[in-house]
């Protein structure tokens, strides 16, 4: 039967193969920080025992990081409310639409290749009035 420390590693490959980043991530972290469990006491190979105690370690600092943010929910919520009053009016998605459009015909952008240009002038013209992601989506669907 192959040891936790395999079947990490084992899982790790497996999560580069099929790109699971989240997956290669936290599996990388907890990898690493179980093989120096071993390696700081006496250059051996941590025991299934260690590396459970890490992953229990692991578990509970999550769910304490979760507790913090489920109490803190509201206030969170009520500081972006508040906070939000002070940003000016975001463009509503026909209007980023047409601005959008408007650009891509001023630039006479025709490709995906042209598509720094357009997020360029974009900014320049309506910088922090629109979300990045959605304008960069709208862009892509109209260069193709």
């Amino acid at each position: 039967m192959a040891s936790l420390l395999e079947q990490i590693k084992s899982d790790i490959n497996l999560s580069r193969k099929k790109s699971k980043k989240v997956r290669i991530s936290i599996l990388s972290t907890l990898y690493g920080e179980a093989v120096s469990i071993g390696k700081n006491d006496g250059n051996r190979e941590s025991t299934d025992t260690e590396v459970s105690k890490l992953i229990t370690k692991f578990i509970k600092n999550n769910n304490e990081s979760l507790a913090i943010l489920k109490k803190n929910i509201p206030k969170l919520k009520f500081e972006n409310k508040l906070l939000s009053r002070y940003l000016p009016k975001q463009l509503s998605e026909g209007e980023l639409v047409a601005a959008i459009s408007c650009i891509i015909g001023d630039l006479g952008a025709s490709s995906p290749k042209d598509m720094g240009k357009v997020m360029k002038e974009l900014k320049a013209q309506h910088g922090g009035l629109y979300d990045g992601k959605s304008a960069s989506q709208i862009v892509k669907e109209q260069l193709q």
